[in-house]
């Protein structure tokens, strides 16, 4: 789990109040912060947080032009020319010869603003997909094209991600040196993490590689030359704040003064700068002044803080919405469909262990305690959120979730859980959830005894869910969460149904940055830019 923000050791002599109050300006605001205009600008909402009446017309709009661009007879490279290329904008038909020699006249279709030009690409993407043109994986994932089954194999067999990033780059020798000591990665940690983030999106790599790295810099720092020790640790700091955050600069810093004497030079420069500084510690704790930007196309939660008109970066996590080619999120819209997550500027709620109707799985709690029903270990019991014991496994089953406890397996189409829970299929027929077994209840047998769990553990909204409001202040069905198989170090965060997928350790340190009423933007996914990644 990830450990909550440290604090500067007690006998370290921290500078006076109004050498804090200027070194913090020079330091965090000179070096490491933005303003909040340079933010939004870097960040802009997509044209999808308009009114309705304004989306309606685009995609009206938007449609029109698809439907041109279908009747073309160069529709197909036409069209993956513009997703991958041109990001739509004006497109042209240039003159095209047929066999005999004659040319077509030349047609030129405009999108006039930006939203119709978005709508365009979400329509052409959507096209792309369903024929099959655009693949999802990534060769971080999987591997290299180029590769031998082999090789394929012995890729997928890494647990370690930092593993099948050294894999996937064995043949380069400028990433393999870097790599090979504790100085080369502290040297190169700012290329190495740009690197990982570009290959390994939706994955914990390069915050686990940061992490090492600190480790790293308390052994390598204290055995170099003084003057060589300030200038790694200056450029390592100041690349750790502008890319991790605060919360890593600040334990940076820790480990160096409990590592080196009051008077080495790194000591010293942190003092002057205030990376321990107990105001800056402060931000680090729940207050409306912290927000959240989620970029979906990089699949980074950042955590800020604000101070006057500057923003500081605290933390990042990974995370990963709904899909690109997904319907539009509505408030109402069934929880088992696949929705775009909606970008625009929410508030936080507050963090909750969440039960769903939706999901067989969610109507008990993430963290509920289970017992034998019996002494034949025939049934498995559930300790729910009020304390009461209830039946988990066969047609007697009980569960709570918003309401009166229900029999779903027994009431079947009267039980508001058993309807829910019928996930509709694309041919339009409806599969009912099953009935939960004792097997559903035991330990994995490969990795356990096979014996019972002592906590349940397969919600899909993992131990800890954070819940938002919209600009009208209700509640709102995308949450922050994780789910089962997301605890896993070496797996990737998937596409989600419309939430943000986070690692469970993530949300419980995200909520502990918030207060009820904190600002939590989302930035518009580029699908276009997802297909350049791929």
């Amino acid at each position: 789990m990830r450990e909550k923000p440290s604090q500067a050791p007690e006998e370290f002599r921290m500078p006076s109040t109004r050498e804090r109050t200027r070194s913090a300006e020079l330091s965090f605001f000179g070096d490491v912060a933005l303003s909040s205009g340079d933010l939004e600008r870097a960040h802009p909402f997509g044209p999808e947080t308009a009114d309705e009446t304004t989306v309606k017309h685009r995609r009206e709009v938007a449609h029109g032009i698809f439907d041109r661009l279908s009747r073309s007879r160069v529709t197909k490279p036409l069209l993956r020319m513009i997703a991958i290329l041109t990001g739509v904008g004006g497109i042209a038909f240039g003159a095209m010869r047929e066999k005999g020699g004659n040319e077509e006249p030349q047609e030129e279709i405009t999108t006039q603003e930006a939203g119709e030009e978005y709508e365009l690409r979400r329509i052409i993407y959507d096209e792309l997909l369903d024929s099959g043109e655009v693949a999802f994986e990534s060769e971080a994932r999987h591997g290299r094209q180029s590769w031998t089954p082999d090789e394929a194999f012995e890729y997928g067999q890494f647990k370690s991600l930092l593993d099948k990033f050294e894999y996937l780059h064995k043949d380069n020798k400028d990433i393999m040196g870097a790599l090979k000591s504790s100085r080369g990665r502290l040297e190169n940690y700012g290329s190495l993490f740009d690197l990982m983030s570009e290959e390994y999106v939706h994955s914990s790599l390069p915050f686990e590689f940061s992490k090492d790295a600190v480790l790293d810099a308390a052994e390598v720092i204290p055995k170099i030359e003084e003057k060589e020790a300030l200038e790694l640790f200056r450029q390592f700091s100041s690349d750790l704040a502008k890319k991790m955050g605060l919360r890593y600069a600040r334990e940076l810093a820790s480990g160096m003064v409990e590592a080196l004497p009051q008077q080495h030079a790194v000591v010293k420069e942190i003092g002057e700068k205030g990376w321990l500084a107990p105001e800056v510690g402060e931000w680090l704790k729940g207050q409306k002044d912290n927000f959240v930007l989620f970029d979906q196309v990089t699949g980074r939660i950042e955590m800020y803080h604000r101070e006057k008109d500057s923003v500081v970066l605290l933390d990042v996590f990974p995370g990963n919405g709904g899909p690109a080619n997904g319907v539009a999120w509505e408030p109402g819209l069934p929880g088992h469909l696949a929705t775009r997550t909606p970008d625009g500027s929410f508030t936080f709620d507050r963090a909750l262990e969440k039960k769903s109707p939706s999901w067989r799985n969610s109507w008990v709690g993430n963290n509920a305690e289970l017992r034998w029903s019996d002494e034949a270990h025939t049934n498995v019991d559930y300790k729910d959120q009020d304390g009461s014991w209830r039946r988990l496994t066969g047609s007697d089953a009980e569960f709570v979730v918003y309401g009166a406890p229900q029999k779903p397996f027994r009431e079947k189409k009267g039980s508001v859980l058993y309807r829910e829970a019928s996930h509709k299929a694309s041919d339009g027929t409806r599969t009912p959830p099953k009935e939960f077994q004792v097997a559903d209840a035991l330990e994995d047998v490969l990795e356990k005894n096979g014996g019972l769990r002592e906590t349940w553990g397969k919600n899909d909204f993992g131990p800890l869910t954070i819940r938002m409001k919209d600009q009208k202040g209700e509640l709102m069905s995308v949450f922050f969460h994780s789910s089962p198989s997301d605890g896993a170090p070496d797996f990737f965060l998937d596409s989600s149904h419309g939430c943000i997928h986070m690692k469970p350790d993530d949300v419980d340190m995200l909520a502990h940055y918030l207060a009820r009423g904190s600002e939590i933007r989302i930035s518009s996914v580029d699908a276009m830019s997802i297909i350049a990644m791929n």
